[in-house]
């Protein structure tokens, strides 16, 4: 019986490549225990890979590509902006919890590997159409302009005045300070505020704490604070997010009901 064909060789060790980085991380994996785990000889993965940097590198732009047909699928070009983001965000969730492997490696090999500029380039490609998309949107105004690289925060606030949790008093001095301080930030933006309030077992006892910072919020959102554009409002966890979504809530934290209790390692 023939062997797999060149192209088909050539996923099978990109594929290996993904299962074997996924687990050891692609700096501690040898090429040896790719070609094994792709059930070639060991010196036929340098037949289509020159160097270990080369396999990374086709590894980081497979499955870029791979992502950006997935985000694209079924996206309507007659799609409001918001339902365009929605679809987007959506379908990035659905192939990360589809393909763990994948996700992660992504992401090791773009936040630790030193990739060259041509194929940052290559893996920039493949999502021209979103980046057309932005930019229409910010014309128009649909989308705010931020840099590049900027980081959107959020300001914790301690509604229960909890000594074992973090975060600003309401009434501190330090928010203020905060506020006003965001102005000189060119790569952050605050985008709003947090809180954890005390653990009650009915949640209802919750709703005042809840409360208590969207109104806060909301005095802050009046005052058009240059850096804060305060559209986050997050609260609200597992047991109390019903509550919190009454209350204003836009971003709630359901670990535990989604994936269970924590287990003690």
């Amino acid at each position: 019986m023939a062997g797999p064909k060149i192209a088909d060789k050539q996923k099978a060790i990109v594929e290996a490549a993904v299962t074997v980085f996924s687990s050891r991380g692609f700096w501690n994996t040898p090429t040896s225990l790719v070609s094994k785990t792709a059930g070639v000889a060991d010196g036929t993965l340098f037949n289509y890979f020159e160097t270990k940097d080369d396999l990374i590198n086709e590894v980081y732009l497979d499955i870029k590509r791979e992502l950006a047909v997935s985000l694209l699928d079924g996206l309507s070009a007659e799609a409001s902006i918001k339902d365009k983001m929605r679809h987007i965000w959506n379908r990035y969730i659905e192939w990360g919890v589809q393909h763990p492997e994948k996700f992660k490696v992504l992401r090791q090999i773009g936040e630790s590997f030193e990739l060259d500029e041509t194929v940052r380039a290559q893996g920039k490609e493949p999502f021209i159409e979103l980046e057309r998309i932005a930019h229409e949107s910010i014309e128009k105004g649909e989308l705010r302009d931020y840099p590049v690289e900027y980081l959107g925060a959020l300001i914790e606030i301690n509604v229960g005045g909890e000594a074992a949790k973090s975060g600003i008093d309401p009434e501190s001095p330090d928010l203020e300070a905060l506020l006003h301080t965001a102005a000189s930030l060119e790569h952050v933006q605050i985008r709003g505020l947090m809180t954890v309030p005390p653990f009650f077992d009915d949640p209802q006892r919750a709703r005042p704490y809840f409360r208590e910072l969207r109104q806060l919020r909301d005095r802050i959102l009046v005052r058009n604070l240059p850096g804060v554009s305060g559209e986050v409002l997050s609260m609200g966890m597992s047991h109390d997010f019903e509550i919190a979504i009454e209350e204003g809530s836009t971003c709630v934290r359901v670990g535990t009901a989604i994936f269970g209790e924590r287990k003690n390692l």
